[in-house]
């Protein structure tokens, strides 16, 4: 339902959508500050961040011995993945 009524709205206005929708109470208005929502957005990512690593960790850990295997042969989504992450890159300012 939710990605239903997103669909075609920019990501950034989809994100002050929902961080309103899960601040809005119910019986008076919302506050909104722009503080709180880049504290809920931050904290999200970083959830989320945090998950990944760990899952890749465990799965490492699980399945490979704790050791990163060498990449073999790349399919053709891992070569459009790879070109995905490096058009990324070049649109980054340099630190």
């Amino acid at each position: 339902m939710v990605t239903r009524i997103f669909r075609g709205i920019p990501w950034a206005a989809r994100r002050i959508a929902l961080c309103l929708n899960a601040n809005a109470p119910e019986t008076k208005d919302n506050d909104f500050t722009w503080k709180d929502f880049q504290a809920r957005n931050n904290n999200e990512l970083v959830a989320i961040f945090g998950n990944f690593i760990n899952r890749v960790v465990v799965l490492t850990n699980k399945y490979y011995n704790g050791i990163v295997p060498e990449p073999s042969n790349f399919n053709d989504v891992d070569q459009e993945t790879l070109a995905a992450v490096r058009a990324i890159q070049m649109l980054s300012p340099a630190p």
